[in-house]
């Protein structure tokens, strides 16, 4: 394969990696708390003064919550298709498939000629035009189908709804789009045109279990309702949906399937171009920081689904290795937190049967963790050939990052300084003008906020030894 084609994924890369970054500030942005929520007045109970004005304050705060979320999820699929818009234009510099983007162009022009559809005069301008020309009008191309089905045809990927291992993402996307267009144009409320195209959908792709999927998935997430009958709050009628509002689990779910499109698209891409170069999942560093914040549990299931979409046993790159066991180590916290929080919750209501399933599961959460500690303190991890030769050929030692991901899972500050001090003097030593940089790993992320670490570490953590110097 040609330096110039390689020059193009590497670029893709850097594209994605930016797209990632934007994803996870849009997950950031849609957890914004207002100022005015914490300044509200505090113990004010039902005969206080300002009762209600305490009580409009928080209704008022919760609508705001609401539309920013409504807002960030409308974002996010603007973030998604301007991503797939400059991947497309960047995989043109490839001639293969330049040929065929200008192939599909020119064919649509023709189909446009003869049905003499919306806006077919410009179709019909830009019939056998150039490559640049196409690609300032690739909106049009990519507005007559699903983007995500175009760039997957173009990349040569084949047809996504046919393809077991990812379809089940896509028609999650599929309702989300038509979602977002509703909410646009008609709000919360489904319009005929929201009905129209699901009812389509279910049709179109009965054999693949469409409607299955989005039941079980996307409609599992739909608002509750007041009803007025029964004076209580209801789960709504799937097949008599009323109010499309996205609920904070419903905007998970979308946010981890434009992560696993986005991720097939790129990886699935190079490696019709590659097929002897492994698999590598470097540009997904920072959702390990996002996962860890705001204990996403469905961003911490985002290494074992990679396994399950490409088809891989092991990650054979030491990050993507590194990465998945330090996402196991952030699952573990935050399925420990949430069953304690769940422990409280039936505990408080008396609800024995759920109470010992809770137990259950925190028991069996436990174990997996100290099955966990125990592999990391023998040093179980990193041991195919490929990865031990991988670190032999780094600036790190392997005892240092089993010693990472150990201090990082039992939480220890004291261990973290340490371990990392010791990467930082082998760095130094092996390069002392221009070190590689850790602090930003995100196995660092959460003691990057501790006093102890802060006040420990080295100084050479943060600075590099080079721009001491200069």
């Amino acid at each position: 394969m040609s330096i110039e084609t390689r020059e193009v994924f590497s670029e893709i890369e850097i594209i994605t990696a930016r797209f990632i970054l934007d994803m996870c500030q849009l997950y950031e942005v849609q957890h914004f708390k207002n100022p005015e929520k914490e300044s509200q007045k505090k113990g004010l109970g039902p005969m206080g003064s300002k009762y209600l004005s305490h009580f409009m304050d928080k209704k008022m705060s919760a609508n705001k919550q609401k539309l920013l979320m409504e807002s960030m999820f409308l974002r996010m699929f603007v973030v998604f298709e301007r991503f797939i818009s400059e991947i497309i234009e960047k995989s043109t510099q490839i001639k293969e498939v330049a040929n065929i983007f200008q192939d599909k162009f020119q064919k649509a022009c023709l189909e446009e000629r003869e049905i003499q559809g919306k806006n077919w005069g410009t179709w019909d301008s830009l019939y056998n035009k150039p490559l640049e020309e196409l690609l300032e009008n690739k909106n049009l191309l990519m507005g007559r189908e699903n983007p995500v089905k175009f760039a997957s045809d173009l990349f040569g990927l084949g047809t996504i709804e046919k393809k077991e291992n990812i379809n089940s993402y896509y028609f999650v996307y599929l309702e989300g789009k038509e979602r977002r267009n509703c909410l646009t144009h008609n709000g919360i409320k489904p319009s005929g045109s929201y009905n129209k195209q699901i009812e389509k959908y279910r049709k179109q792709y009965k054999q693949s279990n469409f409607s299955k999927i989005i039941d079980e998935e996307n409609y599992k997430f739909l608002v509750p309702l007041f009803d007025e009958d029964v004076r209580e709050v209801v789960d709504q009628n799937p097949n008599d949906i009323k109010d499309l509002a996205v609920s904070s689990f419903y905007f998970n779910l979308i946010f981890i399937k434009i992560i696993y499109l986005s991720t097939y698209l790129v990886c699935g891409f190079k490696k019709k171009h590659f097929p002897e170069e492994e698999y590598n999942f470097g540009f997904l560093h920072d959702l390990l920081t996002i996962c860890e914040d705001y204990s996403v549990q469905e961003i911490s299931l985002l290494y074992i689904e990679l396994k399950k979409i490409f088809g891989i046993k092991n990650f054979s790159t030491l990050s993507d290795e590194f990465n998945s066991l330090l996402m196991q180590n952030i699952e573990f916290k935050n399925s420990e937190e949430i069953l304690k929080q769940a422990l409280n919750i039936f505990e408080s209501r008396g609800d024995s049967e759920k109470l010992k399933q809770v137990k259950e599961n925190l028991k069996d959460c436990k174990r997996r963790k100290k099955i966990q500690i125990n592999a990391l303190k023998n040093k179980l991890f990193f041991s195919s050939e490929q990865i031990s030769e991988e670190i032999k050929k780094s600036p790190y030692e392997k005892e240092d990052l089993n010693n990472l991901l150990l201090a990082h899972l039992q939480n220890k500050d004291e261990d973290m300084v340490s371990v990392a001090n010791s990467i930082i003097k082998n760095l130094l030593k092996n390069d002392p003008e221009e070190p590689p940089l850790i602090y930003p790993w995100a196995v660092f992320h959460k003691f990057k906020k501790k006093k102890y670490f802060v006040e420990n570490v080295t100084k050479d953590f943060w600075v590099p030894r080079k721009t001491k110097s200069s």
